[in-house]
This record gives structure tokens, sequence and C-alpha cells, in this order.
């Protein structure tokens, strides 16, 4: 939302200074050839144009491509499609305290222009309506005549209006004035107070403003000559003799109009012969056109949304180029919808290498997906995380299964909410679903691999582009090849912040995970009624808690600890921690292979039988 604020406010200002600036090179032609009304009518280009750019542009009809997620990588490979930064942006909100300053300088601008409009309107004091309808006196001397006010303008003249000027001379000023009210001047003064006010930083705003209250009095004074042709001297002559006001009044017009309205042009235009009949009817289709052309151009010029693009074939892909040995930059120009590419760490963690190929994901989740699952807790507090989920891949079911959480950022490490947030990531993977039948041209799935969940204010929506720059380094944090050197990630190194899916590299660090367990001892009804939560049994609460623990050789557990539990607060967690010494492996045993130094994601669901009426419910086990 404060992006879209300041793109907007950028192209109306540029399209408002582009207009301005045709505005000011053609007054002068246009007032001599079309006359000064033509020549004030052309500062509403900029107005328009700064609106018409604000006009939602139709894009393309393309049919919409369906959100995909990013493709998991193979072994030794990660996806840079998605590549994400476990650790939230840092520093200050920059486009939250751009809005912010705009909106302070608004109010200033505002409350300054109000000052001076309730200083003029203060040293009127107490009105005095005249026989003329819509004419009245003020209390004091050297305050007009003006017009003043804006949704009902009136004129106001001086006290000694009178007995300062001649008959005559009172019929001119008077005739500029109701000048001012059949075009609605006092109106258009306000608009330009508007536009100074949010465009305040604009000098160009404040030039047009400037030069189109000019024109405007440009334009009075030829209307006012057009009936009194005789009166060019007397005119002339109480321009002249007339001190130049100095209060200003924003919303208003005051004769004379004041030093920033330079009198020797105004005097300069009372000696130019007025343009005939035809001429007048010329500059108002001149300034229509020119409203037009400032609106159009400024519509036209801006660029169509992008409109959706068609999903990857297979064809798309046989197409790529050097495929498979791409650098990211390459593998990020030549992504779009359906594609993924996997680029291989080397020795030092670079990537390098890449390969295009399908998306292994039929669906994901969206970005109202984490604004709905991320903690209210920390979304109320402004707090941002990313919790780095370890997940098996079940083509059967198309979904990613035993999902359990590995890496923690952010507000996501907190011990107190570490484990919503968690609960919130394996809320929103639960989104994500996989091709039920993958073809040979699909990313291939690794039997467990590594998703990245980011809750942010602006979270990336899968499949949308890569990062831009791409990623070129696997994140330290995920297990990857031997290090040749003890590097550590460069500081400030620019990061993708979206959903990201990593396969574990094979080598030393990687600690096998056992998916077939194969039991020898488990909990028993009577350990579960044992350290079933007391309070959660007395209320016949079912729950669940997630263990995560080392394997030693013995085929017992160690090091255990919890990687999730619903409902939260119950003690499920603690429950399952308690029960972890029941569980006993056959040793030596992981598909086959030794269990030693492996590790194991244990799901304990905690069920409640039906109870006699008034007693408790006897526990029930569910391993």
């Amino acid at each position: 939302m404060i992006e879209t604020i300041l793109m907007g406010l950028l192209k109306a200002n540029l399209a408002a200074a582009a207009a301005a600036v045709l505005a000011l090179a053609l007054r002068k032609a246009v007032r001599g050839r079309l006359g000064a009304r033509a020549a004030y009518a052309l500062w509403l280009a900029p107005l328009l144009a700064a609106v018409a750019v604000l006009l939602p542009h139709p894009a393309a009809s393309v049919a919409a491509a369906p959100a995909l997620a990013p493709v998991v990588a193979e072994a030794e490979t990660v996806t840079d499609e998605f590549v994400a930064a476990a650790t939230p942006a840092s520093g200050p909100d920059v486009p939250a305290l751009l809005v912010g300053i705009w909106i302070a300088g608004a109010l200033a601008a505002a409350g300054l222009l109000a000052r001076r409009q309730a200083r003029f309107v203060a040293s009127l004091g107490r009105l005095e309506p005249l026989s003329e309808p819509g004419l009245f006196r003020a209390e004091r001397i050297g305050v007009g005549p003006a017009v003043v006010g804006v949704l009902r303008p009136k004129v106001v003249a001086p006290a000694d209006f009178e007995s300062r000027y001649a008959p005559g001379e009172r019929a001119l000023i008077l005739a500029h004035e109701r000048a001012h009210l059949r075009a609605h001047d006092a109106l258009a003064n306000a608009a330009a107070c508007a536009a100074q006010c949010l465009c305040w930083f604009n000098p160009l705003v404040h030039l047009a403003a400037r030069l189109a209250r000019v024109d405007q009095e440009l334009a009075c004074d030829a209307a006012v000559i057009g009936r009194f042709p005789d009166a060019r001297r007397t005119y002339a002559e109480l321009l002249l003799k007339t001190q130049l006001f100095t209060q200003p009044l924003p919303l208003g017009c005051h004769w004379p109009a004041g030093a920033e309205h330079p009198l020797k042009e105004r005097i300069a235009m009372l000696k130019s012969p007025l343009p005939a009949r035809a001429a007048r009817r010329l500059g108002a289709a001149v300034a229509f056109t020119a409203y037009a052309a400032a609106a159009g151009l400024a519509w036209a010029s801006q660029p169509a949304p992008n409109a959706p693009q068609a999903i990857a074939t297979a064809a798309d892909l046989a197409a790529i180029p050097n495929n498979g040995h791409l650098e990211p930059e390459d593998a990020r120009k030549l992504w779009r919808p359906g594609l993924s590419f996997l680029c291989k760490p080397d020795e030092n963690r670079e990537l390098h290498n890449c390969r295009m190929s399908l998306t292994s994901f039929e669906a994901s989740y969206t970005a109202a997906d984490v604004q709905r699952e991320w903690p209210t807790q920390a979304k109320k507090a402004g707090l941002t995380g990313s919790v780095t989920l370890q997940c098996s891949t079940d083509l059967a079911k198309q979904r990613l299964d035993q999902c359990v959480g590995y890496h923690f950022e952010g507000a996501a490490e907190r011990p107190g909410l570490k484990a919503a947030f968690q609960q919130a990531a394996l809320r929103v993977i639960a989104h994500v679903r996989l091709k039920a039948n993958p073809g040979p041209d699909v990313t291939p799935m690794p039997p467990r691999g590594f998703y990245i969940v980011e809750f942010s204010k602006h979270p990336a929506i899968p499949g949308g582009p890569p990062a831009n720059p791409p990623t070129t380094r696997f994140p330290d944090f995920l297990p990857g090849p031997p290090a040749k050197t003890s590097m550590a990630a460069p500081a400030g190194a620019k990061v993708a912040r979206t959903l990201a899916s990593y396969a574990p590299a094979e080598g030393p660090a990687r600690r096998p995970v056992i998916t077939k367990p194969d039991w020898i001892e488990k909990p028993t009804g009577a350990d579960f009624a044992e350290f079933y939560p007391k309070a959660a049994l007395a209320s016949n609460t079912e729950g669940r808690a997630t263990l995560h623990c080392n394997v030693v050789a013995t085929g017992g557990l160690a090091d255990c600890e919890v990687n999730g539990e619903a409902p939260l607060g119950q003690g499920f967690g603690d429950a399952a921690l308690a029960m972890a010494a029941k569980f006993q492996m056959k040793p030596q045993t992981r598909d086959g292979a030794p269990t030693s130094g492996g590790e194991i994601n244990i799901p304990i669901r905690f069920i409640p039988s039906n109870p006699e009426p008034g007693q408790p419910a006897p526990p029930q086990p569910a391993v």
C-alpha cells in the first residue's frame, strides 16, 4: 500500500511537471494570438495529466497463470527461483518514512495557507452588505476589493471604496472581480493550493501555480477591456495608482493581485489589441486539445500492468540455450511462470551451473495465506520472522508431509513466539500441492527438502519472478557440500524475500534422517495416562506434539526437542518430552543402515476416549 502511494505520487508529479513545462512554453504565444483566456486555460493541463496518469490501464487479455510454487532442488543443488533470506530485512522502513515526511510536509503547507487565509479574513472585520447583490463592505480600509470564499464567493470592498475610487474606476474594479466570479477562479485557486500542499516538494508545481494566477489576472483584465474597450487608459492608470496589496489571499482573488502578478506585463497586455471572436474560439479549441493531449499522453505513457504469462511448456524448456551451464543472473532473465532453475553450490557455497526445468508444484500458498496465519501477537507488534521447514515428499498424496521446524530467524527465534511461528508455517506450507504425474522435464523432488516461509508485511507470492539481483550463495544455515574455506556469507549480501525450497546437499555435514523406524518399544496406554496433561485430560482435550530427536547406537533417543504442539499452552509438548525415554528402536536399523548419528521426527497424538458421564477420559496411545 505504501509503495503504491509513493509510486502514484511520483507518477502524478512527473506528469504534472511535463504538462506544466509545456504550458510555460506556450502561454505567451497563445496569449498573443488567441487571447489571455486561452493562455490561462492551458494551466488546467497539468492537473488533468496528474489525474490521468493515476487512472487504471487495461492489461492485455491473457489467460492468467495459476500461482506456482518454486521447485525443490536435487541433491547438491538449490533453487534460485525463490531463494529466500532467513534473516528479515533490518533497518528503517524507507517507504513508510518517505510517506511520513510527505504527509508532514503537506500538513505544514496546508497549515501555512490556512493561517494566511485566516489572517486575511480577520483583517476584513465585520462585513456590511451593500445595495448591489453579492457586494460587501469591509470594516477596514486597504483590504480589497477581493473575491473571498470558495464555495460561496463574494466581492468585498474596502471601507473607503466609495471615497477612494471614482464611479468609473469602481465600475472597472467590480467588473474585474465579477469576471473572477464568472470564471470560478476562487475554486481554481483552491485547487491550485491543494496541489501545492500535496506536491510541496515539487518546485514546478509552485511555479505553475504562480504563473497560473498571473494568467488568471490577465484573462480578467482582457474580459474587462472587452466590455469597456474605451477604458484602456483609465484601467492602466487605475492599476498604477493603486497601492499593491501585499497581504496574501490563498483562497480568493483580490485587487490588485499583488506583487507576484507583474504590473508591467498587465499594462503591456492592455496596449495589445484583443483577438477577434474567431481567434478566441480557436483558443478555446486549442486549450481543449491541450487538455486532451496532456491527459491522453500521460495515461498512454504508463506501462500496462504486466499481463500474466502463459505457463511454460516442455517446448519452451527445450528452446533454452546452454541449459545446465547458466549463471544465476542468466537463469533469472530466462525465467517464466512454470519454470524453476537449479543452481549447484561449489565448495565455497557459491551457486553456478544453473539448469532450468519445469516446476514440480501444482499450486502453492498466497500472500493472503501468510497474512492470515501470521501469529497475531507478532503481527500486531510488527515482528517479522522466517521459519525453515524440513519436509518429506509424498507424491501419492501430492503434498509435503512430516514437516518440522529446522531453522528460525527474526522474531521466530524468540522462545515465546517460536512455537507459534512454527505452527503458522506448517499451516502455510499445507497449501502446497505437488504435480500428480511429473514428466521427465519436471524438477525431481528429493525425499526430504527444506522450505523457508517468511512472515512480513510484503511476503513474496509463490509463482512470481525470481529475486533481482538473484541470490548467488547457498544459505549457510543449511547443510551443504564440504567447505574449502571457512568463509562466511558476505555482510549485506542481497537475497530475495520469498518462499524458498532447498534439498539437502550430500556431504559429511548431513545427518541421516530415519523415516521408517523399527520400534521395539513405544509408549503404552499406561504411559499416556501417566504423562497426559491433567488439565487437558479433565477437559477432554485432544492434542498433538512432534519430537525431533537424535538416535544413538543403542536405538534410544537423545537431545530431544519439541518442534511443534497444538493446542498451545496445554502442556502436550512437555508431555511428549517426558515420554521420549519410552521409545526404543531396534539397534543398527535405518532402512538397513546403522542408526547411530541419525535423527528422527516423531509425531505424537494425545487422544482421550469417550468417558463415562462426569468422569475424565482415559487417554489412548497414538504414535
